[in-house]
């Protein structure tokens, strides 16, 4: 059975995070190994919320771990908490990453073309450096232009192609009526649209859809498909989740259990 190492926190609702990636890779046959980063009543998008901060506990991780020698064939980076966290994750990968595991990062730190309020310089260097190490990233497109330096989309996938990275996808980006995601891979872009355009513009972005696209990828790369399919499939997936929630608040994540059985 293929290993996943799945490095995020963990919300009691929102369907976000761990409590995405966990049922959508385990429905696919990969065993996930999660690495807590914090403990959330609901994810930060509700009203209140309370966390416990689990950073003291990363190197731990690392340190028992390494007794269990164990062999991931990916690693999943998430939502970081704090600007020792990246350090830690990034110590965590050097230890435990090998020729063949594969690295994807979703470089969570901004959107709608601003830095989310509670990232640091310190911790948006932090996701610029956890990048380098990356085998594939799934940056928006304003953390795409924070990464690459450049504006234009396709200069800034081929610019992070150039850094060492084999695939860059570029996630939720608006184009009129249209909301598509970029791949770039081995000097070829494509480009595919969602077909539940209209329902998500009109319910603006759903908690947890992130964290269940980059888990859908990794996990379908895992077992065989290539990049440009996984992505097509994780549109796929995704739309048909939302098209068939009944969505009342964005907070609360999209109805995706039911499509599980059909991954």
């Amino acid at each position: 059975m293929k290993k996943c190492a799945v490095i995020n926190d963990i919300s009691g609702f929102g369907k976000c995070s761990l409590t995405a990636s966990i049922p959508v890779m385990s429905a696919m046959g990969v065993q996930v190994n999660p690495v807590v980063t914090g403990v959330f009543t609901n994810q930060t998008g509700y009203e209140s919320f309370r966390h416990t901060d689990l950073t003291d506990m990363l190197p731990a991780v690392t340190r028992e771990w390494s007794r269990l020698s164990p062999h991931f064939d990916g690693i999943l980076t998430g939502f970081l908490l704090c600007a020792n966290q990246y350090a830690h994750v990034i110590d965590f990968i050097d230890t435990f990453k090998q020729e063949d595991t594969l690295l994807l990062v979703d470089p969570v730190m901004a959107d709608d073309g601003e830095i989310y309020a509670t990232y640091t310089p310190e911790m948006v260097e932090g996701v610029k450096k956890l990048c380098t190490k990356a085998d594939i990233i799934t940056p928006n497109l304003t953390e795409l232009r924070i990464l690459s330096g450049e504006e234009d989309i396709f200069s800034g996938g081929e610019k992070m192609l150039q850094k060492g990275i084999k695939s860059v996808i570029v996630t939720g980006v608006v184009e009129g009526e249209e909301i598509s995601n970029y791949v770039f891979h081995n000097g070829t872009a494509k480009k595919y649209k969602t077909e539940f355009i209209k329902n998500a513009k009109e319910g603006g972005s759903f908690s947890g859809t992130g964290d269940i696209f980059s888990s859908f990828v990794l996990g379908k790369i895992l077992n065989g498909f290539s990049v440009f399919e996984a992505v097509e499939q994780a549109v796929e997936f995704i739309g048909k989740a939302i098209k068939s929630s009944d969505i009342k608040n964005r907070n609360d994540g999209i109805d995706f259990e039911p499509f599980l059985k059909n991954i």
